[in-house]
């Protein structure tokens, strides 16, 4: 919405939906839905919920339909369109059942696909039956996801910068270990992450992502670590599921009792773990660290205190900015 007022003209600026998305009707689904799955619920909550849910279904379809006839209905002239995988499939298979042909948008319209398939099944070709139906658009593309504070863009070589305010961790498949760099500077793991820049919540995530790293300058000629195009999700490798865990979302759901102690006490063991190997590669690379630039760390990080900045990738660049 704040791109919306800085780019367009009064009047066109539109969303899918203006109805606010609120942690209780989420935590509520997710406690009717257990119910249902331990027998729990009784008919007249299912029933009270699946018309609830049906209609909220309905309200989005109408919406997406609304918003899929505007989009269109804008392609002869720039606009600024920014949505998930799911979305803009619907809106291609929309326009060819309308009868508008590949390539109709202006060539100074900027779309944003973002978000992953998030499990979504597509054709092997998907990418560029995407890249017919928009034509020579401009086509930023990012690397991140609701928990990050800073987003990681794509340079002119093909691979995302990760922002120097967050400190990336490649772990293994577990979550729990950190991967060591090939002889390249290259590495391939899952993504984990500590974002200094939260208040509310620890900023520590393991994500579902699997992806490879490099810490080698990128070709464009600025400095690591970059990710390359090729990420994908754990759960799309197993069929036993993956999701990300968050250290502040794992605090409130273990309060709600959503989740176990077991994965709460797996958590812990992963930030302990970070904080430990971190330490050491920091106190090898940097054996007197700027004061300023721990303080910096401390004062946004209280629940990791123990966790020292510097590197290249390290939050203490926010203090050098």
């Amino acid at each position: 919405m704040r791109i919306g007022k800085c780019f367009s003209r009064p009047g066109a600026i539109h969303s899918l939906s203006d109805e606010p998305v609120r942690v209780g009707d989420t935590l509520r689904a997710v406690s009717m839905r257990r119910a249902m799955a331990d027998g729990a619920a009784k008919p007249s909550e299912i029933a009270a919920f699946e018309a609830e849910t049906g209609a909220r279904n309905d309200r989005v379809a109408s919406d997406l339909r609304t918003m899929m006839e505007r989009i269109l209905s804008y392609r002869d002239e720039p606009q600024i369109t920014s949505g998930q995988w799911a979305m803009a499939w619907r809106l291609m298979e929309f326009a060819h059942a309308t009868g508008i042909p590949d390539g109709s948008f202006h060539p100074d319209t900027t779309v944003s696909i973002a978000g992953g398939l998030k499990g979504l099944t597509l054709p092997a070709d998907y990418q560029d039956q995407m890249n017919r139906f928009l034509g020579p658009v401009r086509r930023p593309k990012i690397y991140s996801m609701s928990e990050q504070s800073v987003v990681a863009p794509m340079c002119e070589a093909g691979l995302y910068h990760w922002p120097k305010a967050l400190e990336l961790f490649i772990l293994d498949e577990s979550g729990e270990h950190i991967v060591p760099l090939d002889a390249s500077g290259r590495v391939t793991g899952r993504v984990g992450f500590f974002d200094p820049l939260w208040h509310g919540r620890c900023g520590g995530v393991v994500t579902g992502d699997k992806v490879t790293a490099s810490y080698a300058p990128c070709p464009c000629g600025r400095l690591g670590p970059t990710i390359e195009d090729s990420v994908v999700r754990y759960s799309e490798l197993s069929t036993d599921g993956d999701d990300k865990l968050a250290c502040g979302g794992t605090i409130e759901e273990y309060i709600r009792g959503i989740i176990t102690e077991p994965l709460t006490n797996s958590l812990n063991h992963w930030r302990a773990s970070l904080r430990d190997e971190r330490q050491v590669r920091l106190r090898d690379r940097h054996p007197a660290p700027n004061r300023a630039r721990v303080a910096l760390v401390r004062s946004n990080a209280r629940w990791i205190n123990a966790l020292q900045p510097g590197g290249r990738t390290g939050v203490g660049a926010l203090a050098d900015a």
